[in-house]
């Protein structure tokens, strides 16, 4: 009986052992990407794409455009989707559930953070395309 138990106890701490990561792994894992969609009929999401322009009414290409469900959220960064902008100032979120949401759009310009005004808002129709528009100033 002792025998079955120091077989047990030895079998355990193995067990133990060989479940930890033992390698000191510094390797970085890739966050997974956004699954974005471009199609869906359901009757409660419709896709919001958002235009960025400057000042002058221009296209601004490369801004991060975060998008977020509450102002609360808004106030503590805790986004749904970041994306950047393409060539033409768009960035197509997709089809997302029908509501109110926050923008907030940045592009860093040497020292300067060009930026939207606080608290833009947008409200996505189910089974509509709605193209909202932010201007970044400096």
């Amino acid at each position: 009986m002792r025998l079955l138990v120091s077989i047990a106890i030895v079998l355990v701490i193995f067990i133990a052992i060989a479940s930890c990561n033992s390698g000191n792994n510094n390797e970085q894992v890739n966050p997974n990407t956004q699954n974005i969609i471009l199609n869906d009929s359901s009757s409660t999401t419709g896709s919001l794409e958002v235009r960025v322009i400057n000042n002058f009414g221009n296209p601004e290409s490369n801004v991060a455009v975060w998008l977020y469900a509450t102002y609360q959220d808004y106030q503590s960064n805790l986004f749904l989707f970041q994306l950047f902008t393409n060539q033409s100032g768009l960035a197509n979120f997709g089809f997302i559930n029908f509501g109110n949401y926050y923008i907030r759009a940045e592009k860093q310009s040497g020292a300067i953070i060009l930026n939207n005004q606080p608290g833009d808002i947008v409200q996505v129709q189910a089974r509509k395309s709605i193209r909202a528009t932010v201007v970044i100033r400096n």
